[in-house]
């Protein structure tokens, strides 16, 4: 379920729902820190993945991929230790719209989505392969996997 619709328009049905789902879960109520928690339904493996993003610890593995999460962070440190964070956040956004237009998550999709984010960086100063090989390339980024 996206809290966005095509149009980034928020999807306020979407909203309620998640929130309701919040009280099926007993283990929530006894999270040791009060925060935000964010929850997306991943249909690839029909599960809830969980991000807690007030919980610094790299030990944190609540249905995250431990691979991908940590290259995720890896990339988001990287270019926070830039000085360049908020670009982490724009590229976000650049794949949440590159991977969410019409139709599977293609191999001409993500060759598109790579020279967009090259774009992106190229506009603020940062090389984009350099990043990438400063996290071991692409392979296990999260947003990056073929869909069909």
């Amino acid at each position: 379920m996206s809290l966005i619709d095509g149009d980034w328009d928020l999807y306020y049905s979407g909203m309620v729902a998640a929130h309701s789902l919040s009280s099926e879960i007993p283990q929530w109520g006894e999270l040791e820190k009060p925060g935000p928690i964010i929850c997306v339904f991943d249909p690839a493996c029909e599960a809830w993945r969980v991000w807690l993003p007030w919980d610094d610890d790299d030990n944190n593995d609540i249905n995250q991929a431990e691979e991908g999460g940590s290259k995720l962070r890896r990339f988001k440190d990287l270019l926070t230790a830039m000085g360049r964070e908020g670009l982490f956040f724009c590229w976000v956004e650049l794949m949440q719209y590159e991977t969410h237009s019409e139709g599977a998550f293609t191999e001409a999709k993500r060759e598109k989505a790579i020279a967009a984010s090259r774009s992106l960086f190229a506009g603020v100063g940062v090389n984009w392969d350099e990043v990438i090989d400063g996290i071991g390339g692409l392979d296990g980024l999260p947003g990056m996997e073929i869909t069909s």
